[in-house]
């Protein structure tokens, strides 16, 4: 049986070896951008004893997945917007982006799907769907935000390969600063998966009982 760890090794060893200069990205890019570049900056990672080259290789992995997704690089962004993204992937299930953007009192939210599964093929992008977000809804997001202490989350805590599971990455940029966490199969208590599993609630994407992991 797959272990989405370990996957990395295997998606991800010819992938990306030359990549393109990153441009800075302006409003009118985010929506709309050929990607071709690393989406994550490598400072967010920490080098292991146990996994050599795990920083390169979890930046290689999730610029995979978010370059099928056809999403825009954010770290580099220098818009007015505040934006979040939550990208899941999850070894037996579809993987999946949700991005939720803010330009002043206009909320918007929009989730990609492809369907691959992702411990075994990413799959084609099958999916993209945009909706709008109530102010409410938004600031009910900013309480988990506030209360998750977001953009001062440990970006990355690394543990070793345990068996199939789920990597989830939660990006954020507000105010010209631009944070991430990362985390495999995080539990049900810890901040990340309460952010996560709130975008889901935002964005309707319907999770069956035991796919939320």
């Amino acid at each position: 049986m797959r272990r989405i760890s370990i996957i990395k090794f295997f998606l991800l060893i010819a992938i990306f070896q030359n990549c393109s200069v990153i441009k800075p990205q302006t409003d009118e890019e985010i929506e709309d951008v050929e990607i071709s570049e690393f989406y994550l900056p490598a400072h967010f990672f920490k080098k292991v004893t146990y996994f050599e080259n795990r920083d390169s290789m979890n930046i290689r992995y999730y610029s995979q997945f978010l370059t099928k997704f056809k999403e825009p690089i954010l770290f580099n962004y220098l818009g007015e917007a505040e934006v979040y993204r939550f990208t899941w992937i999850r070894t037996f299930h579809y993987p999946i982006c949700i991005r939720l953007v803010r330009r002043e009192r206009k909320i918007e939210l929009e989730y990609r799907i492809t369907d691959g599964m992702g411990g075994y093929n990413i799959g084609e992008l099958k999916t993209v769907k945009r909706k709008s977000i109530s102010l409410e809804d938004w600031q009910g997001f900013e309480e988990i935000l506030d209360s998750a202490n977001f953009w001062n989350i440990e970006s990355d805590i690394p543990k070793p390969p345990d068996g199939d599971g789920s990597s989830w990455l939660i990006e954020g940029y507000k105010n010209g600063i631009y944070h991430l966490i990362e985390r495999a199969s995080p539990d049900e208590k810890e901040d990340i998966f309460k952010i996560g599993k709130f975008m889901i609630k935002l964005s309707k994407i319907k999770v069956m009982e035991g796919h939320m992991y």
